[in-house]
């Protein structure tokens, strides 16, 4: 931390308050009221959060850190249709899903939560259906037009009554599709194709300002993609391919971590990267190498959990990017 001494000579604004958090970063100001002078010092990490009660793979979420959901997933057998809710501490159990199922989309809010497609099981053809959560219990919703698992229907791609799918296996071991549908809280229609078959990316942001990150076209890719709700347009590359990862965000903001390397001897990745609307940049790894976890926060990277995931297990490791005001002492 900086001291008096390394300040002198400087100039400093003079503030009779703090100020806000976003704007305090990276700087340093003299308060008069308290007369001292302070800095805004940033702090991004990884910690432990509560587990899970039933560990889950290939499982899906949506929500916020402090009011998660998690739904779904693998254990090897049978496929899980439980319900988990998250408080930022702990997990309780919810009601559970009408279809078991695995690798599906989740959208939403722990009290308007959407679960989209999925496999019933290994090899099974995805049957489609779609269900809300309204804080208590899961109903049945029309299905998609072109049943799908393994999507860019990841956390913040939209909400209850606007979400998006894209991608993914409509047949497995089939080919991937590259088509896109939108959702209005009843039906869903087709939109413009993405450029390439693509499965297993992260997709943030809303309906209309949506964000597909790396994923699967035969091979794990860096690429990006922004949808304005009508066409797809390239964006910037991430730095370290990756599919079936957590993330969520914003075309301004956004986070990716964990998820599985690309290759004929993929491994699990501890790796997370933040992106400001023009590059991504490294930051601070996890604790545990996962893939296939419960992912979802805000359509910012400032908080998210990552839950389940690779073996399974039922961990949970929670990211929080924020500015911290400290005083600055005199040597």
């Amino acid at each position: 931390m900086s001291t008096y001494q390394k300040l002198h000579g400087r100039s400093i604004q003079s503030v009779t308050s703090d100020p806000t958090a976003s704007e305090a970063r990276g700087q340093i100001w003299y308060n008069t009221s308290s007369n001292a002078f302070k800095s805004g010092l940033l702090t991004q990490a990884w910690a432990s959060g509560g587990n899970l009660n039933t560990a889950r793979k290939s499982t899906m979420g949506c929500g916020t850190l402090t009011a998660g959901l998690c739904f779904g997933g693998n254990t090897g057998s049978p496929i899980k249709n439980e319900s988990e809710e998250y408080d930022g501490t702990s997990w309780t159990e919810g009601n559970n899903l009408n279809n078991a199922r695995y690798e599906a989309g989740g959208v939403g809010t722990q009290t308007a939560g959407l679960c989209i497609g999925g496999s019933p099981g290994a090899n099974e053809t995805p049957p489609g259906n779609v269900e809300e959560y309204d804080g208590t219990s899961w109903s049945e919703q029309n299905d998609l037009s072109t049943p799908r698992m393994s999507q860019g229907g990841c956390p913040s791609s939209g909400t209850q009554t606007a979400a998006i799918a894209v991608g993914g296996y409509s047949n497995p071991p089939g080919a991937r599709v590259n088509n896109t549908e939108n959702y209005d809280g009843t039906n869903w229609t087709n939109g413009t194709v993405f450029p390439s078959v693509i499965s297993s990316g992260i997709m943030a942001g809303t309906q209309t300002a949506g964000f597909y990150i790396s994923g699967n076209n035969g091979s794990s890719i860096t690429s990006t993609a922004n949808y304005d709700g009508t066409n797809w347009t390239t964006g910037n590359a991430v730095n370290t391919a990756r599919q079936e990862g957590g993330g969520q965000g914003s075309q301004t903001q956004a986070i990716i971590n964990h998820g599985q390397s690309p290759g004929a001897s993929p491994s699990a990745l501890v790796s997370t990267e933040l992106y400001d609307g023009s590059s991504w940049a490294a930051s601070s790894n996890a604790a545990t190498p996962r893939t296939g976890g419960a992912s979802s926060g805000a359509l910012n990277n400032t908080a998210s959990f990552y839950a389940g995931g690779t073996g399974p297990i039922a961990t949970t490791e929670e990211w929080v990017s924020e500015v911290t005001v400290k005083t600055l002492t005199q040597a």
